[in-house]
């Protein structure tokens, strides 16, 4: 490399990436096996700063653009950054494969809004949106609508969600309010005790 920062810059960014991708895969076969741990009880994170995080880690085109809503102020929750930041990255990498093809698209919306007991992350994007028969099903593993998926990245969020006592929920946006798709992950404020 030398003394050149754009390629210490991008190694850092592949070194990253690298880690991104070992986590998943450890969580997959975690969650495979049946040993997923619960997040500490005690470990909290800002969810607004591991939003922003993981929306900038999602590559995408040039002219795609995404909307950002985030509080000014810290949004702090109880659970592991890291497992909340990949189901984060995984939402925005479906809404931007969701919008291959749909070059007149307003884009992508991603807005954190919470309350004393809850704070909850909206992707919308404006694609075809999700068929009603594929909808009861979207979560099990191994559904998809894309030829290259796997079909395991919904599953794998969901999961995650409810490992930090939250859900994850889909919903398609009526042609009314401009069409396409709605995931809504959702986090308690504060701590959870029990299994």
């Amino acid at each position: 490399m030398g003394d050149d920062p754009r390629a210490a810059r991008q190694l850092r960014r592949i070194t990253e990436q690298l880690r991104i991708a070992g986590a998943i895969v450890n969580d997959l076969l975690d969650t495979v096996r049946g040993r997923n741990a619960p997040p500490s009880p005690t470990a909290t994170f800002d969810l607004a700063r591991v939003v922003r995080e993981a929306v900038a880690w999602v590559p995408r085109p040039p002219r795609l653009a995404i909307a950002l809503r985030l509080p000014e102020d810290p949004v702090v929750v109880p659970g592991d950054a890291r497992r909340i930041r990949q189901v984060v990255v995984n939402l925005v990498a479906n809404a931007v494969q969701s919008l291959d093809g749909h070059d007149d698209s307003p884009g992508i919306a991603v807005t954190l809004d919470f309350d004393e007991r809850a704070a909850h992350v909206s992707v919308r994007d404006h694609g075809p949106g999700i068929a009603d028969t594929l909808l009861p099903r979207l979560f099990e593993p191994f559904v998809t609508t894309r030829a290259e998926g796997t079909g395991l990245g919904l599953a794998l969020s969901r999961q995650i969600a409810r490992d930090h006592h939250g859900d994850l929920r889909a919903e398609s946006v009526s042609p009314a309010e401009g069409g396409g798709a709605r995931f809504t992950l959702t986090l308690p404020r504060h701590s959870v005790e029990g299994p």
